[in-house]
């Protein structure tokens, strides 16, 4: 039949629209009657709810996924989904009798379903978590429930009683899987027989397209699964939020990537992403940051090397977009290690692997260690810096003197919830609070070239670099401040703050000044205690980000005048002339040589006349 040709609004004609409903309540025809005595007639099929007929693509699905007011019955959905999947729904016979009767005890058989799933290095894994339904040929629904860790689907039925059917499908507790073209969950169907025992294996088929979909459906339940036990656990059981995904996503064809769309809190994920859980548990990531508002990435177009700052020129969007990203993928390889999945293909180790967007090669895999350092400096503007200073705060290799740092899988989920961090500084700002982790989290800073290094002190000079891209003057950091505190009793001695900074200058000397020798050289003791704050100016103004505590002894000498601590001093009456030496020089102290203002005193080697030159 030709298909009438689409309905001009200018049109003066008229056009009626008749619905009838077949016998078996779920099937609707709509005949379309136009006023040249053309008519078209449309099948669909659904089931009918106490506010409506729903359909079986999106109005089904959404009634699906909501539930509300509980539209559709239990019965009413497997119906649905039995027609889905050209299974025959018999009609159920009820016979009364007015007689009663001492019914005997009906025989059962009781099954056993062993649901498992294929890795691609050929591993079998038990199908955890998934819902799966048992149920009659006759549409009655016999049991209902969620896999366990076991795979195992256990169920009592009459002896020689109907025909069975198990429907699996692509939904856990926390996340159901669909399609983006009509928005049908994915469900798949095996035809079971009363053997005590069978195996429902959920892998690819050559040449299925159409279930293998499905299979990869099912893998995708399989990695968020432990995404959100980890969320679970971690909140002590308050995150709760139901995760619809969509796959593939709508954008598949051209873009070939996944993302999280916070408009309605779903994961779309690309046709391939099912083989990286590295991807589908970054995704999810995303979904943590949006639950507890610590994040508020610009989104868009991006590589995990690049200064986004740099990239972007612009440097609000570069440090948003780099924590926005570094986050979720440092979530994905403590989730797997937290669970130890050594198991699992590309995961329980220290690299984000993905494969390489390409439907031709999609077992091409590419990967970023999170435990190295960055030869060339990125700065808090990338998001694999960003990833690797959040791995190193967690994970249990440690390094003298680079990460020494092994915070719990809970702390670092407290402070990453309740941050409200928008950027890595401000996320720096949170740790610091604790106070408990400051000098093994500055090494990490330090490690990853986003705080500064003092490298030397000699007299006046400190030999400091700073943090940040060198090549990129929103991303170098540019102001400095180095505090001294008493060797003694920790307390504030002096601060030199120096700014201006030159971009694409790693290392650079500042000169102390005389006041604040003076006062470092007035505290009591012979070491000094100091570390180095640095900002980048440019707006918005991240840091400081510190390095960790460093003591030193105070120099002895600085150009040709010696500085010595009153404390450490040999001469019983400073007044009366004595020789000593000190460092093989020889000194005698007589007034022409010898400044002494308590509790410092600087003179000059033996033999010279003057005060000395700071």
């Amino acid at each position: 039949m030709e298909l009438a040709k689409p309905i001009d609004k200018n049109a003066t004609g008229k056009v009626d629209i008749f619905l009838s409903q077949k016998a078996d309540k779920g099937h609707i025809q709509i005949l379309f009657k136009f006023d040249d005595g053309s008519e078209f007639t449309s099948n669909f099929y659904g089931v009918r709810g106490k506010k409506g007929i729903y359909l079986n693509t999106s109005s089904y699905h959404g009634a699906d996924l909501t539930r509300l007011d509980n539209e559709l019955t239990s019965k009413q959905r497997m119906v649905e989904d039995m027609r889905r999947l050209g299974l025959e729904v018999k009609p159920q016979v009820i016979t009364r009798s007015s007689k009663i009767s001492t019914a005997p005890t009906t025989q059962l058989d009781n099954l056993k379903l062993h649901f498992t799933w294929t890795d691609i290095n050929g591993n079998v894994h038990p199908l955890q978590a998934c819902k799966v339904s048992f149920v009659s040929t006759k549409g009655v629904i016999i049991k209902t429930e969620y896999l366990k860790n076991d795979g195992i689907f256990e169920v009592s039925v009459p002896h020689n009683s109907d025909s069975y059917h198990a429907f699996l499908y692509a939904e856990t507790s926390l996340c159901t899987v669909s399609q983006a073209i009509n928005g049908r969950g994915y469900c798949c169907a095996w035809g079971i027989s009363r053997s005590a025992n069978q195996y429902c294996r959920c892998d690819d088929q050559t040449g299925r397209d159409d279930w293998n979909t499905i299979m990869h459906a099912l893998r995708i339940t399989q990695a968020l699964y432990y995404g959100y036990s980890y969320a679970r656990e971690m909140s002590g059981n308050e995150f709760n939020q139901k995760i619809p995904v969509v796959f593939p996503n709508e954008y598949d064809v051209s873009s070939q990537t996944s993302y999280y769309a916070p408009w309605n809190k779903s994961l779309n994920i690309y046709k391939d992403a099912y083989l990286s859980w590295d991807i589908l548990l970054h995704e999810f990531g995303h979904l943590v940051q949006d639950r507890y508002h610590f994040e508020d990435g610009p989104g868009g177009k991006h590589t995990i090397t690049d200064d986004l700052i740099a990239y972007k020129n612009n440097k609000s969007e570069g440090i948003r977009m780099a924590w926005s990203e570094g986050w979720p993928t440092a979530f994905a390889i403590l989730v797997s290690q937290y669970y130890k999945l050594s198991g699992y293909p590309y995961v329980n180790d220290s690299k984000y692997d993905a494969n390489n967007h390409n439907y031709d090669a999609p077992l091409a895999f590419w990967n970023r260690s999170l435990e190295s350092q960055d030869s060339s400096p990125k700065g808090e503007g990338c998001e694999l810096t960003v990833s690797r200073i959040l791995y190193d705060m967690v994970d249990t290799e440690t390094e003298s003197g680079i990460d020494r740092m092994q915070m719990a899988h809970k702390a670092f989920w407290q402070y990453s919830t309740t941050s409200k961090a928008t950027s890595l500084s401000e996320f720096v700002k949170k740790v610091y609070s604790g106070a408990e982790y400051y000098n093994q989290f500055s090494d990490i800073l330090a490690t990853h070239y986003v705080s500064g290094k003092i490298h030397s002190v000699s007299g006046r000079n400190m030999i400091i670099s700073v943090g940040g891209n060198p090549d990129c003057s929103m991303s170098y950091q540019n102001k400095v401040v180095v505090d001294f505190y008493s060797g003694s009793f920790r307390t504030f001695v002096a601060s030199f703050e120096k700014t201006g900074f030159t971009p694409n200058k790693q290392t650079n000397q500042i000169t102390l000044s005389i006041p604040v020798i003076k006062q470092i050289y007035e505290d009591p003791g012979p070491n000094m205690i100091c570390r180095l704050q640095t900002w980048q100016t440019s707006n918005p103004v991240t840091g400081p980000f510190y390095t960790s505590w460093l003591t030193l002894q105070k120099p002895k000498h600085i150009n040709n005048a010696f500085l010595l601590a009153s404390s450490v001093f040999s001469f019983v009456d400073k007044k009366t002339s004595s020789s000593t030496t000190i460092d093989g020089n020889k000194f005698t102290l007589i007034a022409s040589n010898v400044q002494y203002s308590s509790p410092y005193i600087v003179m000059n080697k033996d033999g010279k006349t003057g005060t000395g030159n700071l």
